[in-house]
């Protein structure tokens, strides 16, 4: 479609004006592309390699255990957000409470790991 509106705009037009409408029009496209993603889980099709959207394909079913979340456009700082929320929903795991249980998870490992290694000195000290 850029390759089209570049033709058709320098056709039209000169060649810098034409350039100046096919950049322009190039970066209407980017814009859009991030801002207005498709994002959806997909889903093994029985007897194939084909993983298709569950939602728009009721013969892609989802294997067990495995989430596979597909998103048109790239993450970047525009978009991270709506990609977060939208994996969230999508998923329906809530992956701040999943950061939370692991960061706490974390912390009793390093309280335990602390304790032996005291333990572990005053071992020594013993001896």
């Amino acid at each position: 479609l850029v390759w089209l509106v570049t033709f058709i705009s320098t056709i039209l037009f000169n060649l810098d004006m034409g350039l100046a409408v096919s950049i322009g029009f190039s970066m209407l496209t980017v814009i859009f592309k991030t801002q207005l993603p498709r994002y959806s889980i997909l889903g093994n099709v029985a007897g194939t390699d084909l993983y298709l959207d569950t939602e728009a394909y009721r013969e892609a079913k989802e294997i067990p255990g495995i989430k596979i979340f597909h998103s048109s456009a790239t993450i970047n700082f525009t978009n991270a957000e709506m990609y977060f929320e939208s994996l969230q929903e999508k998923s329906g795991i809530n992956i701040g409470k999943l950061q939370t249980e692991k960061k706490k998870w974390e912390a009793k490992q390093k309280r335990k790991q602390a304790k032996e290694r005291k333990r572990e000195k005053d071992e020594a000290k013993k001896n």
